[in-house]
């Protein structure tokens, strides 16, 4: 039986966790699993082990991102300050392309903090408490971009 081409296997994997670090839910529950048994092929193993550090090294990034959320709700950091991390962390990689064509903007900052408050968005805090985030942000966004962002759901 033969084994399909390695840079194959890791090209739809990789594809397979970009798109579910993509699609994620904004607070991702924290995943765990056995780690997988090795087949005796050196290659293929060799591939599953570096998909399964690329998959955590994703989930960190996904943690991260969460955690700067919070930050920006809790009002302990700017739109700004989590505008230019996010836009750190999605350099040079599929997630920028994504938001570049998602997201209107002049330039990928004020692409980026449109999906900043996207995240803020899908969080379900109580009423009074998104209306007073969302003006905060609302204000904070209009002050470094010149416009109104669509904060409606």
């Amino acid at each position: 039986m033969s084994h399909p081409s390695t840079p194959w296997l890791i090209a739809v994997v990789a594809f397979a966790a970009v798109a579910a670090a993509l699609f994620a839910e904004p607070m991702p529950r924290a995943a765990t699993r056995d780690p997988v048994a090795t087949t005796g092929d050196a290659e293929v193993d060799a591939a599953s082990a570096a998909l399964d550090a690329r998959r955590e090294e994703l989930l960190a990034r996904i943690a991260y991102k969460e955690d700067l959320v919070n930050r920006l709700v809790a009002g302990q950091t700017t739109l700004d300050e989590v505008t230019a991390e996010f836009l750190r962390l999605n350099r040079g990689g599929p997630v920028l392309d994504l938001i570049r064509t998602q997201y209107p903007g002049s330039s990928d900052e004020e692409k980026t903090a449109r999906n900043v408050l996207e995240y803020v968005r899908q969080r379900r805090l109580p009423a009074d408490q998104n209306a007073r985030v969302m003006a905060r942000l609302r204000q904070e966004f209009e002050r470094r971009y010149g416009d109104r962002p669509d904060l409606t759901e």
